[in-house]
Order: structure tokens, then sequence, then C-alpha cells
């Protein structure tokens, strides 16, 4: 299924990832983050609203759909957004 990454803050295109209904919240998280070029751990994920905070769950698991948008906000690793 095809998903629409989108920043939540700023000015930077949002793209689309293929993603399976059996990826983790990790490995999406991951491939968001070498995608616009950020360490994983300063990457916030939501959708729908929702934080993806558990990134043992599957995609599938929390219910994300083809065609949903993944909207992320980057945060400096010196603290602060």
């Amino acid at each position: 299924m095809i998903v629409r990454v989108v920043p939540a803050i700023g000015n930077s295109s949002p793209f689309e990832m293929e993603v399976g209904t059996d990826e983790k919240v990790k490995s999406l998280k991951e491939r968001v983050a070498k995608s616009i070029s950020i360490p994983s751990n300063a990457l916030t994920l939501t959708c729908r609203g929702i934080e993806l905070q558990n990134e043992n769950a599957t995609l599938g698991s929390i219910g994300i759909q083809d065609g949903d948008k993944i909207f992320y906000v980057s945060s400096d690793i010196e603290g602060g957004f």
C-alpha cells in the first residue's frame, strides 16, 4: 500500500512511500528518517492525530490503510522543536 508522508510543520515537500501491513512502526520511522536525512530518534510520526509510539506495532495492527497520510515532526537533537 502507499502512504503519503507529510511534514507537520515547515515547508518540506511531502512524498509517497510503499509500506506493508506487516511492517513495524520502527521500520517506517527509520525509512522516513533516512529519506529526510535526520536520525530516527529525532523523528515523531502521527496518523489521524495519533502519535505512533509503539515501535513494535505493525502498521496493519494500528489501522494504517492505503492512502493514509503519515505526518512527521523532526526535533532538534540539541533540544526543542
